[in-house]
């Protein structure tokens, strides 16, 4: 008897070992598909963050490419102001010599047109970052006695 209480004892432990077993299994079988499911959805999430970094990052190299080109229309709206304001100043050296030469008795001169072109590229130097310039860089002179195209 004491043998057939201990075989019973034997086989009702490894009936329960199966049963554990079993039941054990199943837990480590959720566990990993809930780890495979957060794993495809932190996989989704990093592909959307990727999506929205290179929207972003387009964002980025229009704004530099915009500002890049604002830049380069202040710079040559300065060398127009530049360039009208030197020949404002050798109009103004040549009509020296002329208003000597001019009777007292001639109705004054209009305003002479590179003093409007002055103003107005002073306007666009001011206003630079609205657009393109409006006129082409001047040619500057390279003799004294060549005029200006």
């Amino acid at each position: 008897m004491g043998l057939g209480a201990v075989a019973l004892i034997g086989w009702g432990a490894f009936a329960y070992s199966g049963e554990s077993r079993a039941v054990l299994e199943r837990e480590l079988r959720a566990q990993i598909q809930q780890t495979e499911a957060e794993r495809a959805r932190r996989l989704e999430d990093r592909m959307q963050l990727q999506q929205e970094l290179g929207a972003v990052q387009d964002q980025l190299r229009a704004s530099r490419n915009e500002q890049s080109r604002d830049v380069r229309a202040r710079d040559q709206t300065r060398a127009e102001l530049v360039t009208a304001q030197q020949h404002l100043a050798a109009v103004a050296r040549r009509r020296e010599p002329a208003k000597e030469h001019v009777a007292p008795s001639a109705p004054p001169m209009p305003p002479v047109a590179p003093a409007r072109i002055r103003e107005d590229a002073q306007e666009r130097v001011a206003r630079a970052d609205v657009g393109p310039p409006l006129l082409p860089p001047a040619r500057i002179p390279q003799q004294p006695n060549e005029r200006a195209r």
